[in-house]
């Protein structure tokens, strides 16, 4: 009877090769989760962050013009920015709920 030794042995058996995928799989499901939460966590400070600015420039706006912007079409979404809101937070006639809080922190 011949004895193998690790000499003669070349490459990778096909159990090895499954181990390894088998391992790499399992790393792969319990990092996709956390990454999820990163990106949901990044898009909200980035909607926060454009809502400041949002913010910024309508107080620009009433200290250059001494009132604050008219409201047009209050609640309405443009068709264009439906994309952008999850589905639950607008209904139907594309109308939302909101009411504006712009100024409601600065005495009139």
């Amino acid at each position: 009877m011949m004895q193998w030794t690790m000499k003669d042995r070349r490459g990778v058996t096909v159990i090895e090769l499954l181990v390894v995928v088998l391992i790499v799989s399992i790393l792969a499901a319990i990092a996709q989760p956390k990454l999820s939460d990163i990106i949901v966590k990044a898009r909200a400070a980035d909607a926060i962050s454009d809502m400041q600015v949002v913010r910024l420039a309508v107080y620009n706006y009433q200290t250059d013009q001494q009132a604050w912007p008219s409201d047009v079409n209050r609640g309405i979404i443009p068709r264009d920015s439906m994309r952008t809101f999850p589905a639950a937070s607008t209904s139907s006639r594309t109308t939302t709920p909101w009411t504006s809080t712009i100024g409601a922190d600065r005495p009139s």
